[in-house]
Protein backbone atom coordinates (compact mmCIF):
# COMPACT_ATOMS: atom_id res chain seq x y z
CA UNK A 1 0.00 0.00 0.00
CA UNK A 2 1.49 3.38 -0.99
CA UNK A 3 1.65 6.50 1.16
CA UNK A 4 -1.34 8.16 -0.56
CA UNK A 5 -3.59 5.20 0.20
CA UNK A 6 -2.38 5.16 3.81
CA UNK A 7 -3.05 8.89 4.07
CA UNK A 8 -6.62 8.39 2.89
CA UNK A 9 -7.19 5.81 5.60
CA UNK A 10 -5.74 8.03 8.33
CA UNK A 11 -8.07 11.02 8.02
CA UNK A 12 -11.66 11.47 9.16
CA UNK A 13 -13.90 10.52 6.27
CA UNK A 14 -16.66 13.12 6.37
CA UNK A 15 -18.59 13.39 3.08
CA UNK A 16 -16.71 16.49 1.98
CA UNK A 17 -13.40 14.89 2.93
CA UNK A 18 -14.27 11.77 0.91
CA UNK A 19 -14.87 14.00 -2.08
CA UNK A 20 -11.63 15.94 -1.60
CA UNK A 21 -9.59 12.80 -1.10
CA UNK A 22 -10.69 11.63 -4.51
CA UNK A 23 -8.80 14.56 -5.95
CA UNK A 24 -5.05 13.99 -6.36
CA UNK A 25 -4.31 17.71 -6.04
CA UNK A 26 -5.86 17.80 -2.56
CA UNK A 27 -3.98 14.72 -1.39
CA UNK A 28 -0.69 16.11 -2.59
CA UNK A 29 -1.43 19.47 -0.95
CA UNK A 30 -2.12 17.85 2.44
CA UNK A 31 0.91 15.60 2.17
CA UNK A 32 3.29 18.44 1.35
CA UNK A 33 1.77 20.54 4.15
CA UNK A 34 2.66 17.76 6.60
CA UNK A 35 6.20 17.60 5.22
CA UNK A 36 6.56 21.33 5.81
CA UNK A 37 5.24 21.02 9.37
CA UNK A 38 7.67 18.17 10.04
CA UNK A 39 10.67 20.21 8.86
CA UNK A 40 9.54 23.12 11.03
CA UNK A 41 9.31 20.77 14.02
CA UNK A 42 12.88 19.58 13.48
CA UNK A 43 14.19 23.15 13.24
CA UNK A 44 12.15 24.56 16.14
CA UNK A 45 13.14 21.79 18.56
CA UNK A 46 16.72 21.66 17.27
CA UNK A 47 16.44 17.88 17.09
CA UNK A 48 19.61 15.91 16.39
CA UNK A 49 19.19 13.81 13.25
CA UNK A 50 21.52 11.57 11.27
CA UNK A 51 20.13 12.38 7.82
CA UNK A 52 19.06 15.56 6.06
CA UNK A 53 15.86 17.19 7.35
CA UNK A 54 13.82 16.48 4.21
CA UNK A 55 14.48 12.75 4.45
CA UNK A 56 13.59 12.67 8.15
CA UNK A 57 10.47 14.77 7.51
CA UNK A 58 9.26 12.10 5.07
CA UNK A 59 9.87 9.41 7.70
CA UNK A 60 7.94 11.50 10.25
CA UNK A 61 4.92 11.88 7.99
CA UNK A 62 5.05 8.19 7.11
CA UNK A 63 4.99 7.29 10.84
CA UNK A 64 2.09 9.68 11.42
CA UNK A 65 0.08 8.15 8.58
CA UNK A 66 0.89 4.48 9.17
CA UNK A 67 1.03 4.38 12.98
CA UNK A 68 -0.77 7.54 14.11
CA UNK A 69 2.38 8.95 15.73
CA UNK A 70 2.67 12.64 16.54
CA UNK A 71 5.90 14.24 15.36
CA UNK A 72 7.34 14.35 18.89
CA UNK A 73 6.62 10.62 19.28
CA UNK A 74 8.79 9.91 16.23
CA UNK A 75 11.78 11.12 18.26
CA UNK A 76 10.57 9.87 21.63
CA UNK A 77 10.47 6.33 20.26
CA UNK A 78 13.69 6.65 18.20
CA UNK A 79 11.94 5.84 14.91
CA UNK A 80 14.69 7.28 12.70
CA UNK A 81 16.03 4.50 10.50
CA UNK A 82 13.98 1.77 12.23
CA UNK A 83 11.98 -0.87 10.36
CA UNK A 84 8.22 -1.47 10.45
CA UNK A 85 8.50 -4.37 12.90
CA UNK A 86 10.08 -2.03 15.44
CA UNK A 87 7.70 0.89 14.84
CA UNK A 88 4.54 -1.23 14.96
CA UNK A 89 5.22 -2.22 18.59
CA UNK A 90 4.73 1.32 19.92
CA UNK A 91 1.40 2.79 20.97
CA UNK A 92 0.97 6.54 20.41
CA UNK A 93 -1.19 8.78 22.56
CA UNK A 94 -4.04 9.00 20.05
CA UNK A 95 -4.33 5.24 19.81
CA UNK A 96 -3.88 4.81 23.57
CA UNK A 97 -6.86 7.07 24.22
CA UNK A 98 -9.15 5.66 21.56
CA UNK A 99 -8.25 1.98 21.55
CA UNK A 100 -7.27 1.17 25.12
CA UNK A 101 -8.65 3.86 27.44
CA UNK A 102 -12.14 3.75 25.94
CA UNK A 103 -12.14 -0.06 25.78
CA UNK A 104 -11.02 -0.63 29.35
CA UNK A 105 -12.77 2.24 31.15
CA UNK A 106 -16.52 2.67 31.45
CA UNK A 107 -16.03 6.24 32.68
CA UNK A 108 -12.90 7.58 30.92
CA UNK A 109 -13.92 11.19 31.68
CA UNK A 110 -14.41 10.57 35.40
CA UNK A 111 -11.18 12.27 36.44
CA UNK A 112 -11.09 15.17 33.99
CA UNK A 113 -12.29 17.50 36.76
CA UNK A 114 -9.51 17.59 39.34
CA UNK A 115 -11.69 18.94 42.13
CA UNK A 116 -14.21 16.11 41.72
CA UNK A 117 -11.26 13.72 41.78
CA UNK A 118 -10.17 15.29 45.07
CA UNK A 119 -13.66 14.87 46.55
CA UNK A 120 -13.72 11.23 45.45
CA UNK A 121 -10.33 10.37 46.99
CA UNK A 122 -10.12 13.08 49.68
CA UNK A 123 -8.71 10.90 52.51
CA UNK A 124 -5.66 10.07 50.37
CA UNK A 125 -4.68 13.65 49.47
CA UNK A 126 -3.53 14.48 53.02
CA UNK A 127 -3.63 18.21 52.30
CA UNK A 128 -6.13 21.07 52.01
CA UNK A 129 -7.66 21.65 48.58
CA UNK A 130 -10.22 24.28 47.52
CA UNK A 131 -12.00 25.22 44.33
CA UNK A 132 -12.54 28.69 42.86
CA UNK A 133 -15.44 28.47 40.44
CA UNK A 134 -17.19 31.85 40.77
CA UNK A 135 -19.52 30.49 43.45
CA UNK A 136 -20.04 32.60 46.57
CA UNK A 137 -19.94 29.64 48.96
CA UNK A 138 -16.62 28.45 47.56
CA UNK A 139 -15.14 31.93 47.93
CA UNK A 140 -16.12 31.94 51.62
CA UNK A 141 -14.22 28.68 52.10
CA UNK A 142 -11.22 30.17 50.37
CA UNK A 143 -10.86 32.93 52.94
CA UNK A 144 -10.24 30.37 55.69
CA UNK A 145 -7.84 28.54 53.37
CA UNK A 146 -5.86 31.74 52.71
CA UNK A 147 -5.74 32.55 56.43
CA UNK A 148 -4.11 29.18 57.01
CA UNK A 149 -1.89 28.92 53.93
CA UNK A 150 0.11 31.93 52.74
CA UNK A 151 1.84 29.89 50.04
CA UNK A 152 -0.05 27.50 47.76
CA UNK A 153 -0.35 26.10 44.25
CA UNK A 154 -3.07 26.95 41.71
CA UNK A 155 -3.90 24.99 38.56
CA UNK A 156 -6.80 24.74 36.10
CA UNK A 157 -9.54 22.34 37.13
CA UNK A 158 -8.87 20.37 33.93
CA UNK A 159 -5.08 20.69 34.10
CA UNK A 160 -2.88 18.30 32.15
CA UNK A 161 0.85 17.95 31.44
CA UNK A 162 1.70 20.59 34.04
CA UNK A 163 0.10 23.40 32.03
CA UNK A 164 -1.09 26.41 34.02
CA UNK A 165 0.38 25.30 37.35
CA UNK A 166 1.61 28.28 39.39
CA UNK A 167 2.86 28.89 42.91
CA UNK A 168 1.59 31.92 44.89
CA UNK A 169 2.89 33.74 47.97
CA UNK A 170 0.25 36.05 49.48
CA UNK A 171 2.06 36.97 52.68
CA UNK A 172 1.72 40.71 52.07
CA UNK A 173 -1.69 40.80 50.43
CA UNK A 174 -5.25 41.45 51.55
CA UNK A 175 -7.46 38.38 51.16
CA UNK A 176 -9.95 40.03 48.80
CA UNK A 177 -7.06 40.94 46.49
CA UNK A 178 -5.96 37.31 46.29
CA UNK A 179 -9.20 36.02 44.78
CA UNK A 180 -9.29 38.86 42.24
CA UNK A 181 -5.67 38.19 41.31
CA UNK A 182 -6.28 34.47 40.71
CA UNK A 183 -9.44 35.17 38.72
CA UNK A 184 -7.53 37.61 36.56
CA UNK A 185 -4.55 35.26 36.08
CA UNK A 186 -6.82 32.44 34.94
CA UNK A 187 -9.37 34.56 33.05
CA UNK A 188 -12.18 33.59 35.46
CA UNK A 189 -11.83 29.91 34.55
CA UNK A 190 -12.36 27.30 37.31
CA UNK A 191 -9.20 26.42 39.24
CA UNK A 192 -8.22 24.31 42.21
CA UNK A 193 -6.01 25.69 44.97
CA UNK A 194 -3.82 23.28 46.93
CA UNK A 195 -1.74 23.39 50.07
CA UNK A 196 1.97 23.05 49.29
CA UNK A 197 3.45 19.58 49.56
CA UNK A 198 6.56 19.12 51.67
CA UNK A 199 8.22 16.13 50.05
CA UNK A 200 10.69 13.91 51.85
CA UNK A 201 14.40 14.61 51.48
CA UNK A 202 15.19 11.45 49.53
CA UNK A 203 13.01 12.53 46.61
CA UNK A 204 13.59 16.26 47.10
CA UNK A 205 17.33 15.91 46.55
CA UNK A 206 16.67 14.81 42.97
CA UNK A 207 15.24 18.28 42.18
CA UNK A 208 14.21 20.46 45.15
CA UNK A 209 12.21 23.01 43.14
CA UNK A 210 9.56 20.48 42.05
CA UNK A 211 7.50 17.79 43.72
CA UNK A 212 8.92 14.63 42.15
CA UNK A 213 6.21 12.02 41.75
CA UNK A 214 5.86 8.31 41.19
CA UNK A 215 3.37 7.16 38.56
CA UNK A 216 1.81 3.73 39.09
CA UNK A 217 -0.31 2.22 36.30
CA UNK A 218 -2.94 -0.25 37.49
CA UNK A 219 -4.91 -2.82 35.52
CA UNK A 220 -7.99 -4.31 37.18
CA UNK A 221 -8.56 -7.89 35.97
CA UNK A 222 -11.60 -8.41 38.19
CA UNK A 223 -10.10 -11.10 40.41
CA UNK A 224 -6.86 -9.18 40.98
CA UNK A 225 -5.10 -5.88 40.24
CA UNK A 226 -1.63 -5.54 38.73
CA UNK A 227 0.83 -2.64 38.79
CA UNK A 228 2.67 -2.12 35.51
CA UNK A 229 5.06 0.36 33.87
CA UNK A 230 5.91 2.52 36.93
CA UNK A 231 7.84 5.75 36.41
CA UNK A 232 9.46 8.45 38.52
CA UNK A 233 9.00 11.99 37.20
CA UNK A 234 11.41 14.83 38.06
CA UNK A 235 11.51 18.55 37.34
CA UNK A 236 14.39 20.36 35.64
CA UNK A 237 15.71 23.90 36.03
CA UNK A 238 13.43 26.30 37.90
CA UNK A 239 10.25 24.40 37.04
CA UNK A 240 7.91 23.63 39.95
CA UNK A 241 6.29 20.74 38.03
CA UNK A 242 7.79 17.40 37.05
CA UNK A 243 5.84 16.77 33.85
CA UNK A 244 7.81 15.70 30.80
CA UNK A 245 5.77 18.10 28.64
CA UNK A 246 7.01 20.95 30.86
CA UNK A 247 10.65 20.00 30.28
CA UNK A 248 10.95 17.41 33.05
CA UNK A 249 12.62 14.01 32.87
CA UNK A 250 11.33 10.61 33.91
CA UNK A 251 12.64 7.20 34.81
CA UNK A 252 11.29 3.75 34.11
CA UNK A 253 11.24 1.90 37.44
CA UNK A 254 11.66 -1.80 38.21
CA UNK A 255 8.17 -2.79 39.38
CA UNK A 256 9.54 -5.32 41.87
CA UNK A 257 12.35 -3.34 43.51
CA UNK A 258 11.74 0.38 42.89
CA UNK A 259 15.16 0.74 41.27
CA UNK A 260 15.52 3.23 38.42
CA UNK A 261 16.19 1.49 35.11
CA UNK A 262 16.54 4.22 32.47
CA UNK A 263 15.93 7.99 32.48
CA UNK A 264 14.85 10.09 29.49
CA UNK A 265 13.05 13.28 28.47
CA UNK A 266 10.14 13.90 26.09
CA UNK A 267 12.39 13.79 23.04
CA UNK A 268 14.02 10.52 24.04
CA UNK A 269 17.36 11.94 25.26
CA UNK A 270 18.80 9.68 27.97
CA UNK A 271 20.36 10.74 31.29
CA UNK A 272 22.76 8.98 33.68
CA UNK A 273 22.42 11.76 36.28
CA UNK A 274 20.12 14.69 36.95
CA UNK A 275 21.21 17.62 34.73
CA UNK A 276 20.94 20.13 37.60
CA UNK A 277 21.59 18.36 40.91
CA UNK A 278 23.96 15.75 39.43
CA UNK A 279 22.31 12.99 41.49
CA UNK A 280 23.51 9.68 40.03
CA UNK A 281 20.57 7.61 38.79
CA UNK A 282 22.52 4.36 38.83
CA UNK A 283 21.50 2.18 41.78
CA UNK A 284 18.94 4.79 42.92
CA UNK A 285 16.03 3.05 44.64
CA UNK A 286 12.75 4.79 45.45
CA UNK A 287 12.03 4.58 49.21
CA UNK A 288 8.95 2.77 50.56
CA UNK A 289 8.39 1.13 47.20
CA UNK A 290 6.08 -1.66 48.32
CA UNK A 291 3.92 0.89 50.14
CA UNK A 292 3.29 3.00 47.04
CA UNK A 293 2.40 -0.08 44.98
CA UNK A 294 -0.01 -1.23 47.68
CA UNK A 295 -1.64 2.20 47.76
CA UNK A 296 -2.12 2.14 43.99
CA UNK A 297 -3.84 -1.24 44.20
CA UNK A 298 -5.98 -0.08 47.12
CA UNK A 299 -7.22 2.97 45.23
CA UNK A 300 -7.83 0.99 42.03
CA UNK A 301 -10.29 -1.16 43.98
CA UNK A 302 -12.34 1.96 44.73
CA UNK A 303 -13.04 2.58 41.05
CA UNK A 304 -13.63 -0.89 39.49
CA UNK A 305 -15.47 0.53 36.47
CA UNK A 306 -12.18 2.02 35.26
CA UNK A 307 -9.83 -0.89 34.77
CA UNK A 308 -6.87 1.15 33.46
CA UNK A 309 -5.71 4.04 35.68
CA UNK A 310 -2.52 6.03 36.23
CA UNK A 311 -1.90 7.21 39.81
CA UNK A 312 0.58 9.95 40.70
CA UNK A 313 1.97 9.92 44.24
CA UNK A 314 4.34 12.08 46.31
CA UNK A 315 6.20 11.10 49.48
CA UNK A 316 5.43 13.44 52.40
CA UNK A 317 6.26 12.92 56.06
CA UNK A 318 7.17 9.32 55.40
CA UNK A 319 3.91 8.36 53.68
CA UNK A 320 2.69 8.36 50.10
CA UNK A 321 -0.06 10.83 49.23
CA UNK A 322 -2.18 11.09 46.09
CA UNK A 323 -1.44 13.93 43.66
CA UNK A 324 -3.88 13.03 40.90
CA UNK A 325 -5.32 10.15 38.93
CA UNK A 326 -5.87 9.78 35.18
CA UNK A 327 -8.02 7.34 33.28
CA UNK A 328 -4.94 5.90 31.56
CA UNK A 329 -2.13 8.49 31.47
CA UNK A 330 0.86 8.66 29.13
CA UNK A 331 2.89 5.49 28.69
CA UNK A 332 6.20 7.09 29.65
CA UNK A 333 7.74 3.63 30.01
CA UNK A 334 7.91 3.32 26.21
CA UNK A 335 10.07 6.44 25.98
CA UNK A 336 12.38 5.73 28.90
CA UNK A 337 12.92 2.05 28.06
CA UNK A 338 12.75 2.52 24.28
CA UNK A 339 10.38 -0.44 24.29
CA UNK A 340 6.99 -0.66 22.58
CA UNK A 341 4.08 -2.00 24.63
CA UNK A 342 1.58 -2.96 21.93
CA UNK A 343 1.88 -6.73 22.47
CA UNK A 344 1.67 -6.27 26.25
CA UNK A 345 -1.44 -4.10 26.04
CA UNK A 346 -3.19 -6.40 23.58
CA UNK A 347 -2.53 -9.35 25.92
CA UNK A 348 -3.89 -7.33 28.86
CA UNK A 349 -7.12 -6.57 26.99
CA UNK A 350 -7.44 -10.23 25.97
CA UNK A 351 -6.89 -11.39 29.55
CA UNK A 352 -9.49 -8.95 30.88
CA UNK A 353 -12.06 -10.17 28.36
CA UNK A 354 -11.36 -13.78 29.33
CA UNK A 355 -11.78 -12.96 33.03
CA UNK A 356 -15.05 -11.17 32.35
CA UNK A 357 -16.49 -14.22 30.55
CA UNK A 358 -15.34 -16.58 33.32
CA UNK A 359 -16.94 -14.44 36.05
CA UNK A 360 -20.31 -14.00 34.36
Amino acid sequence: MNINEEFKRSVKLSPIYKFLLSKDWFLKKKYFEQLEYAERFIKFHNVKINKDSKTIAKEMVDAKVRYGMAFEEFFQFHFEGKNDDYKSQFVGDNERLKRFTEKLNEKPDLFWNEYKTYEYFKPYYKRDVCCLNNEIEQEKNLYSFFEKHKCFVVKPIDASQGNGVNKYDISNMELYQVINMIKNDYSDKPVIIEELISQDEELSRLHPQSVNTVRIVTFNFGDHIECRYPCLRMGVGDSIVDNGAAGGIFAAVDVNTGKLLKVADELGHEYAEHPDTKVDFRNYVIPKWNEVKSLGIKLAKLIPENRYCSWDFALQNGEWILIEVNSSGHLLWQIAMNQGLRTDLKNIVKKMKTNQIQHK
